[in-house]
């Protein structure tokens, strides 16, 4: 997993480099050659968000419930590392958007934040620093950090993801492919790009002329070939990188027929170990590289509720504790509530004043009903005891 302040110095005109990382549906099939990559034409200048032309053929392929279809590389892109703490996001309507779409997305991509010293608002802001849209047959793309900055009207998306509640929650679709394009997308928002242009110690060989023939089938010249699959980064002009991981979710799925080894890459669907390790030095101070998870798994663990959203799940490991951050738009009263069967302990950390009562209705959860001013709040939960471990779920809503 790789980031960097420049492009490659080799040639790469920055100016004619598309702007975002364009990813096509999974579902989608080309006609009459079986599951393959659904590559898009890179558009040369685009002003702000690549789409996908209307002569793709990509864009005429069938679609239908299971059709799998690997995301095809896109660009080499380049790290623009946030310099702020908390970053807004804004969920444009229309397409397939839904409420319940929206919390689903909100899970997977919070799921960085446990791993980043970054915050996601998900508060609709008219100025969000992140808008993201969810437009059938434009495929699923993404700006790459503060790319997302040349967007400059409200409406202007920096991500689109096209794809339903269904496909994110149905079994008959490849829900785990479906969510790894959440976090994928979400990982270049925040700077990544992708894993197979890492330059340190990246064992992937491609068959040149295989390869030239496989996306010349959907409009790719040699020349858009040699920079966004062959061309890789120069280690001097990254800002970070880590050593290529084969599981990394910023890696694409490559058929054997494309690789000197004969063996595809794999299908990643979940933030790997090495991920995690890398976005925690890119924004240091929430997560200890190296201890393999977090929250879930290990490592200081910060994750964003949404008032009056979906219930966010965690895991409770031995002697860890679970940090969470909310934001209050309006004073009122609000209930803080767990739920599952693993016995908690939940702190209110800020305001580190507010003195609330903690009830028990279950004599397993844990319900706080508080009144609560506007602003930014905090809260822990941890085991009752001492070593215990265990799942559960937490939310946030109002009381009216």
């Amino acid at each position: 997993m790789t980031g960097g302040l420049s492009l490659l110095a080799q040639g790469v005109d920055v100016s004619q480099l598309p702007k975002t990382c364009v990813d096509m549906p999974p579902r989608l099939r080309a006609s009459g050659a079986g599951p393959v990559q659904a590559a898009i034409k890179l558009q040369k200048t685009p002003p702000k968000a690549a789409s996908m032309p209307r002569d793709d053929p990509a864009a005429k392929a069938p679609k239908a419930p299971g059709d799998i279809v690997p995301r095809p590389p896109a660009r080499i892109a380049f790290l623009r590392k946030w310099p702020a703490d908390t970053l807004s996001i804004r969920f444009l309507p229309g397409g397939h958007f839904t409420r319940q779409l929206r919390a689903r997305v909100i899970e997977l991509a919070s799921e960085w934040t446990q791993f980043a010293n970054i915050n996601f608002s998900f508060d609709d802001a008219p100025n969000a620093d992140i808008v993201v849209g969810f437009k059938p047959g434009l495929g699923h793309w993404s700006y790459v950090g503060t790319d997302a900055q040349q967007a400059t009207e409200p409406d202007d998306q920096t991500m689109n993801l096209d794809l339903s509640l269904e496909e994110l929650t149905n079994a008959r679709f490849n829900t785990g492919y479906n969510q790894g394009v959440v976090r994928h997308e979400f990982g270049h928002a925040l700077g990544a790009i992708h894993e197979h242009q890492n330059p340190a110690g990246n064992p992937l060989r491609f068959r040149r002329e295989e390869t030239y023939r496989y996306f010349a089938r959907f409009g790719f010249s040699r020349d858009e070939v040699d920079r966004n699959i062959f061309q890789r980064y120069e280690e001097n002009s990254l800002l970070r990188f880590s050593t290529f991981d084969i599981k990394s979710i910023m890696l694409y799925h490559f058929p054997a027929e494309l690789l000197a080894s004969g063996e595809p890459t794999p299908e990643n669907h979940v933030i790997s170990d090495t991920d995690k390790d890398f976005i925690a030095q890119l924004y240091p101070g929430r997560y200890t590289p190296g201890t393999g998870g977090g929250g879930n798994g290990g490592g200081a663990v910060e994750r964003e509720l949404e008032v009056g959203g979906a219930a966010l799940s965690g895991k409770i490991n031995k002697n860890a504790v679970d940090t969470y951050v909310f934001t209050i738009r309006t004073e009122g009263r609000y209930e803080i509530r767990t739920q599952g069967y693993t016995q908690l302990r939940v702190n209110i950390l800020e305001p580190a004043n507010l003195q609330v009562t903690v009830t028990s209705p279950d004599l397993v959860n844990q319900s706080i009903i508080h009144s609560l001013a506007a602003g930014r709040h905090r809260l822990s939960v941890e085991h009752r005891y001492p070593g215990g471990v265990g799942e559960y779920a937490i939310f946030v809503r109002p009381i009216s």
